[in-house]
């Protein structure tokens, strides 16, 4: 078993990989003016002290700059410790720009001296991947079979952060041996407070996941979880009493776990309150009110709530209608995969409406949309390659794409291919 050195001075907050949160070990027990007279006389504690204080402002206010440049100096005079701090400032932008893979060799490099926190960072790294802030650019490729092993040993180590993450790899492996030793894992996360690990556990009991099936305890679960403070699990008890599942259909506690998770800022709840008064279950019907809610979980970046924005600027709901309003909102939404709003910016590009015409990003957007299942994605998708819009013309994966949209239950690609015969070559007009 790995022996890992846990400092007792070590900075630990919440990174972009990590359920870690912010820990402060001990009472500082020296001024800022006495801790500054000893960083600047190179004593290395004092400095990873200092950026400890500026970090959290213990002394004041808080000031990521100067906590970047006392950590800074204690891994030049050959801190641990400050290693692991100055990684998370990396991953974090935290007083210096944001830069994951200098973060991931700092990483390394606390692993090596033996930081348990370090090592789990580590481990999430290779579990999870690093890419740009878009998500679009590859900087490290996930190697699950090294995260495996990494959080193996920090299991075996008693490292409580390890056991939810390593659960989820092997539920991810999906036969019963690995279910159980998940079910096992995620029950010792559970009992450290892990709420999300409850979630799991109750995710578990629905599916059998190395256990008997149980409604009852898959509530009890999502109950401790939010008794915990998971807002997460008060949207699932919301869905469960909203659709009958595992307990009586109960609507009005579903709008009552919902409004309280939405209240608390989980950006799905907000949106799903964006619904009912659009909607008008269980409440009034006031579209103002939805947009007020859709407009909180949009600044969250939450792609159903920026769609239905961009529905309203497009039609008119609540504002006046702006055919270029609604085309910012569906390009947002369409980058977070939305597969409606894809879809939607591929028929404005077609047509030309709120942009400049442009066959060849419609093109684009309709793959994506039909890449995620929209069936009329799938049906446009076909269409340009049976006719050549955006694309070269591909007869074959005209067809492909036709027949995926006929089997999803598109009439118009039913119809389609009724009249022309499937398979059938021929000088048809599409």
């Amino acid at each position: 078993m790995l022996k890992f050195n846990y400092i007792p001075f070590l900075l630990i907050l919440f990174a972009l990989f990590s359920p870690l949160f912010p820990v402060w070990a001990g009472q500082e027990p020296f001024s800022i003016a006495e801790l500054t007279e000893q960083a600047e006389n190179g004593d290395r504690n004092a400095q990873v002290a200092l950026g400890n204080s500026y970090y959290f402002g213990r002394h004041g206010s808080i000031n990521y700059d100067l906590a970047f440049k006392w950590y800074s100096a204690a891994v030049e005079n050959g801190s641990k410790a400050a290693l692991f701090n100055l990684a998370l400032c990396y991953e974090n932008g935290s007083g210096v720009e944001k830069d994951k893979m200098k973060a991931f060799s700092y990483y390394k490099q606390a692993a090596d001296a033996g930081i348990i926190q370090a090592e789990f960072n580590l481990a999430i790294c290779y579990k999870r991947g690093i890419y740009n802030e878009a998500g679009t650019v590859e900087y490290l490729t996930p190697n699950l079979l090294i995260a495996e092993r990494k959080l193996k040993q920090l299991s075996e180590s008693n490292f409580p952060p390890s056991f939810r993450e390593l659960a989820e790899l092997y539920i991810e492996q999906g036969d019963e041996a690995n279910y159980s030793k998940a079910f096992a894992l995620l029950k010792k996360a559970a009992y450290y407070k892990d709420t999300a690990a409850m979630r799991l556990l109750a995710d578990c009991f629905y599916n059998g996941w190395g256990c008997k099936k149980s409604d009852e305890e898959r509530i009890s679960w999502l109950e401790k979880a939010t008794e915990h403070g998971s807002i997460e699990a008060l949207a699932k008890l919301g869905f469960c009493y909203e659709r009958g599942d595992s307990v009586a259909m109960d609507k009005q506690k579903a709008f009552a776990f919902f409004k309280k998770a939405a209240s608390s800022g989980l950006a799905m709840a907000q949106a799903k309150m964006g619904e009912y008064y659009a909607n008008g279950i269980y409440v009034e019907q006031d579209i103002l009110k939805a947009k007020k809610w859709y407009v909180m979980a949009a600044k969250q970046k939450n792609p159903t709530a920026i769609f239905t924005l961009g529905l309203y600027a497009l039609e008119g709901i609540g504002e006046e209608k702006n055919e270029k309003k609604a085309v910012v909102f569906f390009t947002q939404a369409a980058k977070l995969e939305e597969p409606h709003a894809q879809y939607n910016l591929a028929c404005f590009y077609m047509q030309g409406r709120g942009v400049l015409k442009d066959p060849v990003t419609a093109f684009f957007w309709f793959k994506r949309a039909a890449e995620q299942g929209d069936v009329k994605g799938e049906r446009e998708l076909a269409f340009c390659y049976l006719r050549g819009t955006g694309t070269a013309k591909d007869y074959d994966k005209g067809m492909l794409w036709l027949k995926k949209a006929a089997e999803h239950g598109d009439v118009k690609a039913r119809n389609l291919l009724a009249e022309v015969g499937i398979g059938r070559r021929g000088n048809q007009k599409f």
